[in-house]
């Protein structure tokens, strides 16, 4: 046999051909025959292979030769033929590594992983294997100078072999897929409808004990009445909870930015948890630091649910300490262009353990959890909430010392309000976000909420707005007059009248 670099070496007779395997096998692509590109820029090289593999079949299938003798050939190729199953692509062409880059091409910018490639070479100096096994996403490398017909013939079997095996876990793959978003769905649809049957007689558990409590109950009688009424508050939450926990597992969680006025958004949160504080003889502080951007762009109902979210957990473990004594802070601060936010508490703290599984949903530690109460979803909704938001969670518990969270949102462009004058010494006019009150009517939401609900509810998507009024009532006190009577349409499935009530804002 001769030894020149560029030519394919074969033994005098070519080996009997490898008989197609007797289970049938399923294949994405439903082709007669299996496509093979032969990239080499020496003719001879293509009259022998096509002479190879003249006969060859492999699951029942022949071969269908596509030449190229470049590079910029085959990716033209690669256009008409975007169903190719295996390429035999040569190393050294119009350039020393015009092989390699095509295998980049193929992997990365026509990102297919299926096509098996094979790399051969007359000259492995160029290209040495071990360094090209590593680096590049190839299925094999060949030396033209020891490959014979038999070892052609093998590598090219087990090549194809390989693609009908990769084939068939695709396509499980893809009906798993199919079989987990059926399943999603169903799992959504089944959370709303559970909601909406227990949230109505909630509702109106809730509004019975509401117009008891004003008709002068006895002491007695009024403990009961608060007892039922925050029970059944409290399953609501739970309820909210759950719904706002499957809309993240399903990626329905929207995301609406606008334009915060920091200052009142700080103040809102701050008096809303010092109530909740003083509800549970806790101990309340919270730290702005000045200066401090004015305006903060970002989806200001998210940023309210989780920071009312960790503080009301901070408030709930602090009630651990001795009466009195159980103390949480809230401290803002602006450094770097980024707003921090961290709330400490002094509760029992958590274990190591218990720090490596509090993302985890429905997960509720002993050390921290003196009485369980809730779901165990609050930390993971939060750091969800976040990771919509560009940021994450940061933990730092000590156990039987207390807790620390925090997290940032970085600002693009902010500048803080105390360095804000113009050439007179005035202080600019402060941006607010735009309220409606219609004569007659509570204030309500931006014209864009008000604008989104109403599509809702021309299109009869009652349930959602029921759910937009419950997370309006919990996190936006200003507006729980609106919210009630949203909730109140909604859920008596009003929608003629629901549309006039919306249309009556969107007039104004």
């Amino acid at each position: 046999m001769g030894t020149r670099d560029d030519e394919l070496l074969f033994a005098a007779e070519l080996p009997e051909q490898p008989q197609p395997p007797t289970e049938k096998i399923t294949r994405l692509l439903h082709d007669a025959r299996w496509k093979l590109l032969v990239v080499d820029d020496d003719a001879d090289i293509h009259a022998v292979t096509k002479l190879v593999f003249k006969d060859f079949s492999f699951n029942n299938q022949a071969i269908e030769m596509l030449n190229a003798q470049s590079a910029q050939q085959a990716e033209a190729l690669l256009h008409v033929h975007p169903d190719i199953h295996l390429a035999l692509i040569d190393v050294v062409m119009e350039t020393e590594n015009a092989g390699l880059q095509l295998v980049e091409y193929i992997r990365h910018q026509l990102k297919n992983s299926l096509m098996r490639l094979l790399l051969r070479t007359g000259q492995p100096g160029q290209a040495p294997e071990a360094h090209v096994i590593q680096a590049y996403d190839i299925n094999g490398y060949l030396e033209k100078t020891e490959l014979t017909a038999q070892k052609l013939i093998s590598a090219v079997t087990t090549a194809l072999r390989s693609y009908v095996q990769i084939s068939e876990q695709s396509q499980q793959l893809e009906k798993l897929r199919i079989h987990a978003e059926a399943g999603e769905k169903a799992k959504q649809a089944f959370v709303a409808n559970i909601s909406h049957e227990i949230r109505t007689p909630l509702n109106a558990i809730q509004g019975f004990v509401q117009n008891l409590l004003q008709t002068n109950p006895t002491y007695n009688q009024q403990s009961a009445l608060n007892i039922i009424l925050d029970s059944s508050k409290h399953l609501t939450t739970l309820i909210d909870d759950l719904l706002a926990l499957a809309r993240l597992e399903s990626e329905t969680q929207s995301v609406q930015i606008e334009t915060l006025y920091l200052p009142d958004f700080l103040r809102e949160i701050i008096e809303l948890s010092r109530h909740l504080a003083e509800l549970a003889e806790v101990h309340w502080d919270a730290e702005v630091e000045q200066p401090m951007p004015h305006e903060l762009t970002t989806d200001g109902q998210l940023l309210r649910q989780i920071l009312l979210r960790l503080l009301n957990n901070a408030i709930k473990f602090a009630t651990a300490q001795p009466h009195g004594q159980g103390r949480v802070v809230l401290r803002v601060r602006y450094e770097a262009q980024a707003i921090h936010f961290r709330i400490e508490d002094n509760g029992p703290g958590m274990s190591d353990a218990e720090k490596q599984q509090a993302f985890a949903a429905f997960q509720q530690g002993e050390t921290r959890g003196m009485k369980n109460q809730g779901l165990g979803i609050g930390l993971t909704l939060g750091q969800k909430y976040l990771r919509l938001l560009g940021t994450d969670l940061q933990i730092n518990c000590v156990q039987q010392q207390g807790c620390r969270f925090q997290f940032a949102l970085p600002l693009s462009a902010a500048t803080p309000w105390g360095e804000v004058k113009n050439a007179c010494g005035v202080a600019p006019k402060k941006s607010r976000r735009r309220e409606i009150a219609p004569h007659g009517l509570p204030p309500a939401p931006s014209l864009e909420k008000l604008q989104s609900l109403y599509e809702l509810a021309v299109q009869g998507y009652l349930q959602d707005i029921a759910d937009e009024a419950e997370r309006l009532h919990e996190w936006e006190p200003r507006f729980h007059r609106f919210a009630d009577e949203l909730r109140r349409l909604s859920e008596d499935f009003e929608k003629s009248k629901l549309c006039e009530y919306l249309k009556a804002y969107l007039d104004a």
